[in-house]
Order: C-alpha cells, then sequence, then structure tokens
C-alpha cells in the first residue's frame, strides 16, 4: 500500500472516530438510565417498512427497541397533521424532516445547542449541504441523508444519435446533445425532445431544476440577515454571473422557444417523466429516489444515471437535492429517547443499511468517502457532495410562484427580470 493511501485510510479513520466520539458525547437532554422505556414515537415521509426492517433488528440485540415505532407521512399533508397532532397532544418525540419544511415547522422544533456538538464536528462529520440546519444560535436536526438532483439518460436514444456520452456540461448539451437527437415535423412539431425545459407544468421536478440552475449560477436564493430572511433570487454570491436568477430563467425557457435553435419542449407535451418512461424524451431530471419507481415504470427501458451537468468553466461544482435530518419537537414527550433513536440511526453502521435500502446517499462523510459498491450508487454518492438546498417559507406556495414566474415569461406577459422581481417580492411575504 502506496504511503499516500495510508494517509488518506487514517484520515477518514480519524472523521469516523471523530463522529463517534461527536455522538457519543452530545448531551442535549437530561439523562435517564433507558430513555427508551418511555417508548419514542418518529414521523418521517420515507419508507416505513425500511425502518421497521431496522427497528426490529434492533429490537433482536435490545428489546427496548421494540418501543420505537416509525409512522410514514404523506409530505403534502404533514404540515396540518404535525399541527393537530401538536394541539391533541400526540405528536411524535422525533421527526425525520426534509429541509425544505425546516422554515414552516421551525417555530415547533427544538433548536440544540453547539455547546455540547460544535459547528467543527458538524461540518467534518456531514457533507457540506446539511449546513442548511445550522443557524447562529444553533442547529435543528442531526443529519440523515440526502436526495440528490441527478440526470437520468436513455441510452438507446443517444447511441442512435451516435452519442457515446451524456453531457457533462451545459455548453455541450446545447452544442450537441440537442441538434443531435431532438426531432421535429416540418411544422415543428416536437416527435422526439431532448430535454423537459422552458415549461412549467409539464416538467415533474421544474422548482427543483430551476433552483439547481439559480444555485449553479451563484445566486443567494435567501439570506438570514439580522435574524430575518431576506429572498435575493437574482443577488450573486461573488460569482461571475451578475444577475443569476435572470441567466438562469432565461438559460431554462429558451428550450420552449419555438424560434430558438435549441426548441424541445413545449407545453402542450405529456408530463416529462411519462415522457421519458415512453423513451420520447432523452434526458429527464429526477431525484435518486425515483430510480426504482423509473425502472418499475418500464422494465424494458435501457436508461442510466449521471450527475447534472455543470458550466464548461465551473471548478466550484453544485448540484440540488433534499437533505433530511432528525429534529426533536418542542412538544416531545421524550425527547431523550428521541436523541438517542436519532443518534443510532445516524451512525455509521445503521446509518448505511438505512440509506441504501432508500436508495438515497448518506450525510455523513466517511460512508460516502467507503462509496457504495455500484455504479449508480457511486453517482448518487458523488452529488450528495455537491447538493445545496434552499430555505423554503412554504413549499406548496412557492410552487405556484415559480410556476407564475415562468410562465409569464414563456407567455410574454413580463420580461425575465419583472418576472423575478414578482416572484421575490412574493417569496419575501411568505416569510
Amino acid at each position: 500500500m502506496k504511503p499516500f493511501q495510508i494517509i488518506l485510510i487514517s484520515v477518514f479513520g480519524a472523521l469516523a472516530i471523530g463522529g463517534l466520539i461527536m455522538f457519543a458525547a452530545f448531551r442535549g437532554f437530561s439523562a435517564q438510565a433507558d430513555p427508551l422505556n418511555a417508548g419514542v414515537t418518529v414521523w418521517g415521509t420515507l419508507d416505513r417498512q425500511v425502518f421497521e426492517q431496522t427497528i426490529g433488528d434492533l429490537a433482536s440485540k435490545n428489546q427496548k427497541w421494540g418501543l420505537v415505532h416509525y409512522v410514514q407521512k404523506d409530505k403534502s399533508t404533514f404540515e396540518k397533521e404535525f399541527v393537530n397532532s401538536i394541539a391533541e397532544g400526540s405528536g411524535p418525540d422525533l421527526v425525520l424532516l426534509p429541509h425544505d419544511l425546516l422554515i414552516p415547522e421551525a417555530n415547533k422544533l427544538t433548536q440544540l445547542s453547539y455547546d455540547n456538538f460544535s459547528i467543527r464536528d458538524y461540518r467534518n462529520t456531514f457533507v457540506e449541504g446539511t449546513e442548511i440546519f445550522l443557524f447562529p444560535s444553533g442547529f435543528y436536526g442531526i443529519p440523515f441523508a440526502v436526495d440528490p438532483l441527478v440526470m437520468y439518460w436513455n441510452r438507446n436514444i443517444f447511441a442512435s444519435s451516435r452519442l457515446a456520452y451524456p453531457p457533462r456540461t451545459w455548453e455541450e448539451l446545447v452544442k450537441d446533445t440537442v441538434p443531435a437527437i431532438t426531432k421535429r415535423q416540418d411544422n415543428n412539431d416536437i416527435t422526439l425532445a431532448t430535454i423537459a425545459f422552458g415549461e412549467y407544468a409539464n416538467v415533474y421536478n421544474a422548482k427543483s431544476a430551476l433552483l439547481l440552475l439559480m444555485t449553479q449560477a451563484g445566486s443567494k436564493l435567501v439570506e438570514l440577515v439580522n435574524n430575518a430572511f431576506v429572498v435575493r433570487l437574482n443577488i450573486s454570491a461573488g460569482t461571475d454571473v451578475s444577475t443569476p436568477a435572470d441567466a438562469a430563467i432565461r438559460f431554462f425557457t429558451q428550450f420552449a422557444n419555438p424560434s430558438a435553435v435549441t426548441y424541445s419542449w413545449n407545453r402542450g407535451m405529456k408530463n416529462d417523466r411519462d415522457a421519458f418512461l415512453a423513451e420520447e424524451l432523452a434526458l429527464y431530471f429526477g431525484y435518486a429516489s425515483e430510480y426504482q419507481s423509473l425502472r418499475d415504470g418500464n422494465a424494458n427501458l435501457n436508461f442510466d444515471v449521471a450527475e447534472v451537468p455543470q458550466g464548461s468553466d465551473e471548478t466550484n461544482r453544485k448540484d440540488y437535492g433534499i437533505l433530511y435530518a432528525f429534529t426533536i419537537p418542542k412538544s416531545a414527550k421524550n425527547p431523550s429517547g428521541a436523541m438517542v433513536v436519532a443518534k443510532q440511526f445516524t451512525l455509521t453502521d445503521t446509518n448505511d443499511t438505512l440509506v441504501r435500502s432508500l436508495a438515497l446517499a448518506p450525510a455523513r462523510r466517511d460512508l460516502i468517502a467507503k462509496k457504495a459498491g455500484n455504479p449508480i450508487g457511486d453517482t448518487v454518492y458523488q452529488a450528495a457532495l455537491i447538493v445545496h438546498g434552499w430555505l423554503d417559507p412554504n413549499p406548496e406556495a412557492s410552487d405556484s410562484i415559480f410556476k407564475e414566474m415562468i410562465e409569464t415569461v414563456t407567455s410574454g406577459r413580463a420580461k425575465i427580470s419583472d418576472s423575478i422581481e414578482n416572484a421575490s417580492y412574493q417569496l419575501q411575504k411568505l416569510f
């Protein structure tokens, strides 16, 4: 073994051991003989069967884990159910929260102290995107998993178009991929699409795609200034792009412009996910967690997974995704037991088992360093390292705002700058 390899393994080993020590030392709540005695109810939007299997395995070694129960909730109704449960005194002790529900739920969650869980240990243990749960006065959760946005590509379509690889850069997509794949009739009707950008209503992950492009362009999106959230979609975080949201929307909407050479999509077409399954679309931008459902949707579909493209000159690669963390409600009846469960589910061995079963990437750096051990998983793990989120004030309402922002541009009702200004104003009102 080369000296460099020995040093590298030692470094990752030290990080892993450091993470274990950090969790063991963390004391967020008063200790008791066995916090699991009082039972722990966990709410989450991820697959119940996966957690039940893990809880069952833990219970076979310690019967007290039989008092831990995971309840799967629908994300669309989560907030309403959570509020009602608190009012009724029947709420969960622990919540597995996606980052885009952090702001709507923050006033119901316990903010944990840095006194026993330092920012330095947090950053050394978890990928950068999870820092969205960090605030000046404390943090809201112990990171669990990452669901990156990835690019699914149809291998048959690319091969038939004499393309060996999916696009690695947006410039390559525009210059080479779209001209080689997109097929249009004499009346400009699209018979084979390359990419489903440009419209909103029939693009399954439209908001995520826009946030990806804005993040890559350097948008600040939302900032915490003097304890207040300020929307800054079109304000640059120091990149060469002075108006990042403008650049992102201009790039996104070009693919729905019938007079543009990049024309590849329109609002009259079917949903992009369905089009990809029907082999009428070469590229589909979806979450890593969608892989199995896509496979189930068309068993004969010959597709693969790649990281999302970047700018050709970009050295600071970025992706968008959903970041999950275990958070403890203020109303929890057994916060000590909740912390025991959160720590167990985010420790190396248990976390590895859970995220693999859920087809997600771990939030832990040491697990990503070990890799997934298969081509799809390795791609997802690498993407997790560059995932960033945004502090969404209200996912459902913001989705409507983003939709209006795009449709006013594609319909010609507003200039891009005006649509961004209006969207920023509406988003600010949500905060």
